[in-house]
């Protein structure tokens, strides 16, 4: 086997698709913790506070199909994201590029996005999925500034700082939104198996869950084993 497919093995493994760490950073699990969140957070900072944060939501979401059609649409907002990542944060990079790409992505947010035009819900849609795209990619790219290494794992190289996942840098690099600007931080590798979380997976898992799930995933819950049972169709052959 080619290093080239050993080293995707263990990127899917780690960061690929159905796995926990795709999961933490994207769909079900972001919006229910999202949600969770913005509830508690309602009665914290004060519903007048939240509800101009929701109408200026609301507003910027809905901008694209109040204007007059002059503008880009989705897919050529698309494809000039794609270039922004490709030509400056692809397999060698430098704090150089990097740099600029983040600048081609403000202007980007500036001028294009700002103009964008939708003509119906599903444009309108993949529009709003371009601005995710955008914010992504500025979160990537403020952490490979960050991380002042290349990566064998990541795959990458930085010229500026040649040697391969150092020992110094085997750790995570968290990066955050603080005051309009972007804080990044060391994590270590184990930091979701230490601190104020449990020591095992399985807790972790348990005090995370849904509310809603909670007895469906208690094996030592007889009753609810049996309740399950009588609401799966049987595969046992006839």
């Amino acid at each position: 086997m080619s290093r080239a497919f050993q080293w995707a093995g263990v990127i899917r493994s780690v960061f690929g698709f159905g796995h926990h760490a795709f999961s933490a950073a994207t769909g079900r699990y972001a919006g229910r913790k999202a949600a969770h969140y913005a509830f508690k957070a309602r009665d914290r900072i004060g519903r007048g506070v939240a509800q101009r944060q929701l109408d200026a939501i609301r507003a910027r979401c809905l901008a694209p199909v109040r204007k007059d059609g002059q503008g880009v649409g989705w897919k050529e907002l698309n494809v000039a994201i794609t270039r922004v990542i490709q030509q400056f944060c692809g397999p060698t990079i430098t704090e150089h590029t990097l740099t600029v790409g983040l600048q081609v992505l403000e202007d980007l947010e500036r001028t294009e996005v700002a103009t964008a035009v939708a003509a119906n819900p599903h444009e309108l849609g993949r529009l709003l999925e371009c601005h995710s795209v955008i914010t992504t990619s500025k979160l990537i790219l403020n952490a490979c500034l960050a991380r002042r290494a290349s990566s064998g794992l990541l795959g990458y190289v930085r010229i500026d700082h040649p040697e391969v996942d150092p020992p110094e840098w085997r750790k995570w690099v968290a990066v955050s939104q603080a005051k309009g600007g972007v804080v990044t931080r060391d994590v270590p590798l184990d930091y979701h198996l230490s601190g104020t979380n449990a020591p095992t997976y399985e807790e972790n898992y348990l005090a995370h869950r849904e509310p809603s799930t909670r007895s469906c995933f208690t094996r030592r819950n007889a009753g609810t084993a049996a309740v399950a049972s009588r609401n799966v169709p049987s595969i046992r052959p006839s």
